[in-house]
């Protein structure tokens, strides 16, 4: 691994504990949903599934954030793993020459949340 690539990895790895550390709150109060608050959980989700050191399971504030999102009315039946995943492997032949898809990771959306104190 090149160390631009090593140092850049590093970087969405500080960047993704620092987000962590800050969902807690995220969806818990009276304010609208905004583009940012459903971008955070995709982002999340696709850095940590393409050979990142955690995965999104691990960040328990994001993952929260996450299922607790996935799980709002509507939401969930405008995701579709399957596509996503293959149009980033297939899409980036910088990252993926190959273009095999990975077969998970597997996530359970639905599982309880754990924010109901919020």
């Amino acid at each position: 691994m090149e160390a631009a690539e090593l140092l850049r990895g590093r970087k969405v790895q500080a960047q993704i504990e620092n987000c962590n550390s800050k969902t807690e709150a995220l969806l818990a109060g009276s304010q609208p949903l905004v583009l940012r608050d459903i971008s955070l959980p995709t982002s999340s989700i696709r850095a940590t599934s393409n050979g990142s050191i955690r995965r999104i399971i691990d960040y328990p504030n994001l993952h929260g954030f996450l299922l607790d999102l996935y799980q709002l009315p509507g939401i969930a039946e405008t995701v579709n793993f399957d596509h996503i995943k293959r149009h980033y492997y297939f899409t980036h032949d910088d990252i993926n020459p190959t273009r095999i898809v990975p077969l998970g990771p597997e996530l359970d959306l639905t599982c309880p949340h754990g924010r109901g104190h919020l």
